[in-house]
């Protein structure tokens, strides 16, 4: 009788090839196992095909904050703030300058105009979103409201049209589905809408009187299709905000890296489009570079998500070992005939444990095709 040979990769050649014939030999016994182990990598597959799904980059969330816009300004503060690609989060390049007071006027259109180049177009300034409480015959009902001209074409793509018009004046207004489906309103009705938290009385904010507004069309936000939103022109209810003013900026050639510091030094924070297509390292950015960045670090937002990703990796791992572990131990039980045989030919206790891993590969790796095929990304 010939002698099982000595070298590593004919020995799991040969254990690969036991392996499959045991599998081809019990089909009933293969298939089962097989089916155990497709279930989480399918449950996983259609988790991580939901999630990407779900996810928007950040170009296509450009679009739907300025639309055709280069970018999309913020006025913070009068002092000098760091902020991230996007301008998401930010924080006080001094911060000691900036609890002392450092520059107390809020940033304007005039300041934003010293630092854009010839040829800009600015609009604003205008609430990107606040809370508006609507009143009809039934009761009151909260949604958002954002100021822009939808009837600008540069905001296409802010929010996507389903009937009507956009509004031209400023008795008019445009609300979402969800929010005309809950009213019962419709293109020619008319409703009352005031600002929920107008501020405080004299500091020149939005009007807290309500205002009886007709809607002249249906459009969504692309952001959510069914959030409760209206869309109006900018100034239909404010006179000039005192923070979280917004400017939607058209620059030729787009807006610049350079460009966006330098609005920061002015006190205000920039999501461009052409920064966000191409950003720049981490390291040529202060929000990550400068000394109190640890402050204001991602970390903890990120190590709660591996946390999440990390506990639900172990939780189909272990329902792997449940499942499929019992199946086979049992298939294990079953085959000391044939390592008995294989023992008589020459195989080692290592050369046994090859085969029976062998069993997993040839399975495990059929199973995971067979979720992955089911539930394809």
């Amino acid at each position: 009788m010939s002698r099982i040979g000595t070298s590593p990769l004919r020995s799991w050649g040969l254990a690969l090839r036991v392996a499959r014939r045991e599998a081809l030999r019990h089909k009933g016994r293969s298939l089962l196992v097989v089916a155990m182990l497709a279930l989480p990598v399918a449950g996983a597959s259609a988790a991580d095909t939901l999630w990407r799904s779900s996810q928007v980059t950040g170009a296509e969330q450009a679009v739907r904050d300025m639309g055709r816009y280069d970018a999309m300004v913020s006025a913070q503060s009068g002092a000098a703030v760091y902020q991230n690609t996007n301008g998401s989060r930010s924080y006080p390049a001094d911060p000691n300058g900036y609890i002392s007071g450092g520059q107390a006027t809020v940033p304007d259109a005039a300041d934003l105009a010293k630092v854009l180049p010839a040829g800009s177009t600015v609009v604003g300034p205008m609430a990107r979103t606040v809370q508006a409480v609507v009143a009809d015959d039934t009761g009151r009902t909260f949604a958002d409201l954002r100021e822009v001209d939808l009837a600008d074409p540069l905001t296409e793509g802010i929010a996507r049209h389903r009937s009507g018009t956009a509004p031209v004046s400023d008795d008019q207004v445009a609300i979402s589905r969800a929010l005309a489906d809950d009213l019962h309103k419709g293109v020619g009705d008319s409703i009352s809408v005031r600002i929920a938290d107008p501020g405080p009385v004299g500091a020149g904010t939005a009007s807290a009187a309500s205002k009886t507004l007709r809607v002249t069309g249906i459009y969504d936000g692309n952001d959510d299709l069914y959030t409760e939103e209206m869309f109006v022109r900018r100034g239909t209810f404010t006179s000039s905000w005192t923070a979280g003013e917004t400017y939607l900026v058209a620059v030729p050639g787009g807006m610049d890296w350079s460009l966006v510091q330098k609005l920061n030094q002015r006190g205000f924070t920039a999501e461009s489009k052409k920064v966000v297509a191409d950003p720049p390292p981490h390291s040529q950015m202060p929000y990550y570079t400068s000394p109190q960045a640890a402050d204001y670090s991602d970390s903890p937002r990120n190590v709660e998500t591996i946390a999440v990703v990390a506990t639900a990796l172990a939780m189909v791992l272990l329902e792997v070992v449940l499942l499929a572990g019992p199946a086979f131990a049992v298939s294990a039980r079953r085959r000391r005939r044939d390592f008995g045989l294989l023992g008589a030919a020459g195989a080692d206790g290592r050369r046994l444990r090859r085969v029976v891993l062998a069993d997993g590969v040839v399975l495990g790796l059929a199973g995971g095709a067979a979720g992955a095929v089911v539930c394809p990304n």
